[in-house]
This record gives C-alpha cells, sequence and structure tokens, in this order.
C-alpha cells in the first residue's frame, strides 16, 4: 500500500507502507510527510486536508494528534469514498 497526498499547489510524496497501516503507524506517516508538505506548500496556511474516513484515519488518537498540531481538515466527508482515493484504485498488493 502507498500514502500520499496532493493539491493545487504539487504532489507530495509517495509512501510505501508495509502491511497494514495502524493508527500509530499513520500518524507517524502525518508527522514525517504530510506536516512538511503543508508547510513547504502552504506555509501552514490557507488549505483543508481530507481523508476518506477510513477507521485508521477516524481512531481517537488520530483526532486527537490532528487536533493537537492544529491540522486543517474538511468536515462531514463521506466514509470510505472511492472518489476520494484517487490512488488506491490503481495500488496493489503482491
Amino acid at each position: 500500500m502507498v500514502w500520499s497526498c496532493f493539491s493545487s499547489r504539487g504532489l507530495g510524496p509517495l509512501v510505501l507502507v508495509e502491511g497494514t497501516m495502524d493508527r500509530w503507524d499513520y500518524i507517524e506517516i502525518m508527522r514525517k510527510h504530510l506536516l512538511p508538505y503543508i508547510e513547504k506548500k502552504f506555509k501552514g496556511k490557507g488549505y483543508h486536508y481530507q481523508d476518506d474516513n477510513a477507521p485508521v484515519h477516524t481512531a481517537k488518537d488520530v483526532v486527537a494528534w490532528i487536533q493537537e498540531k492544529k491540522i486543517k481538515t474538511l468536515e462531514n466527508c463521506t466514509s470510505h469514498s472511492p472518489d476520494l482515493n484517487p490512488i488506491g484504485t490503481f495500488v496493489g498488493r503482491t
């Protein structure tokens, strides 16, 4: 599986995730990759982060971490929407 992000200001890193991602893996990915992307592309302003509300994205520890880091998110996104996961369509396991 891979994780990435994108915006009108460019593509984020493509991060290989070995095995199943848990909440701690997701927090670590956001810490190492999402926060630097937000800072580099937006200087921390003028953005909203959106995910697909998969269980790992909505875990209490993840929600608390996002709030602690003051990451601006879109609220009320459709759960598990394939429309919000354009990369996932092309990812497979071997």
